[in-house]
């Protein structure tokens, strides 16, 4: 893996390390049965930042074997223009052999995704940027391509206004962007934890994109358990299964024997890895052929 992918914080243009990881194992289990993959797969990365998150995707996709007859299409979504600026810089950057991109495509737009409207609103006029479905209707129009995303990919904010101001790290609160750490006060409801307002969105919109898998970072366990139960309740015609909690370091294998178990609080979900909660996993319908 190249160093770039896994050293220093989000804000800047390489992942954290635990995001890299969390994505690395969820490529590796995707790729692990190549012979289940779709000639084209379509991967939808809100959030997206940097780009460092759709960017790790592909190499790590790339790197496996058995995966040549799969091209791979990503699309990043970010609010912050900077973010998309920086993400399109990332592309550039990948000139090397390893990052060649003729046969995938890797694409970011800018678009809110908190906004449910269709056209343009108060919320396009105050954030300048259209909407989600808006967006991605306008990048896909040229191949007429339908807004289909089987694997649905975000790290969205998820850091309270009050945890940001007691419990961030100065370093953090210095150099990365509040915007892509805390919810902004106007997607505030009285359903969920401030801090969780982005996640029921994202299930709409997994909904919407008829995602077959997803992957969600968090910040702790007990926000993980509050994203597991919203996934593991969420209504829709074909609910999720195999929701998982994943840890700083969800491998396949453990001979610790924690590599996969119960979570002794929310039933139906289980606990894969060592370390800290960072992720929530799921899947469904033909997402059980490439993750089951």
């Amino acid at each position: 893996m190249h160093l770039r992918f896994a050293i220093l914080v989000r804000g800047t243009d390489v992942c954290r390390w635990e995001t890299a990881l969390s994505v690395t194992h969820l490529v590796q289990r995707l790729t692990s049965r190549p012979q289940t993959l779709p000639s084209k797969l379509r991967v939808l990365d809100l959030c997206t930042g940097t780009g460092c998150t759709s960017l790790l995707f592909r190499h790590v996709f790339r790197q496996q074997g058995g995966t040549e007859m799969t091209r791979l299409s990503i699309t990043g979504i970010d609010l912050s223009q900077a973010a998309i600026d920086l993400a399109n810089r990332n592309i550039r950057r990948q000139g090397s052999p390893t990052i060649k991109l003729d046969a995938d495509s890797i694409n970011f737009i800018r678009a809110n995704i908190m906004d449910e409207h269709p056209q343009s609103t108060a919320m396009e006029i105050s954030t300048g940027a259209p909407d989600l479905f808006t967006a991605l209707k306008s990048d896909h129009a040229a191949e007429n391509a339908n807004l289909e995303y089987p694997i649905l990919i975000s790290n969205p904010p998820y850091v309270s206004a009050e945890d940001f101001m007691r419990k961030t790290e100065f370093s953090v609160r210095r150099f990365e962007p509040k915007l892509a750490l805390v919810p902004s006060p106007s997607y505030a409801t009285t359903s969920v934890d401030n801090a969780d307002v982005f996640y029921p969105r994202l299930l709409t919109i997994a909904d919407r994109v008829n995602a077959k898998a997803i992957m969600f970072e968090v910040g702790d366990i007990k926000q993980a358990r509050r994203v597991a139960k919203l996934v593991r309740d969420k209504i829709t015609m074909t609910p999720w299964k195999g929701i998982e909690i994943w840890n700083d370091q969800p491998t396949l294998n453990d001979d610790s024997g924690h590599s996969l178990a119960p979570d002794p609080i929310i039933t139906r979900v289980n606990v894969r890895g060592n370390g800290k909660a960072r992720s929530v996993f799921a899947y469904r319908d033909v997402g059980e052929k490439w993750f089951g």
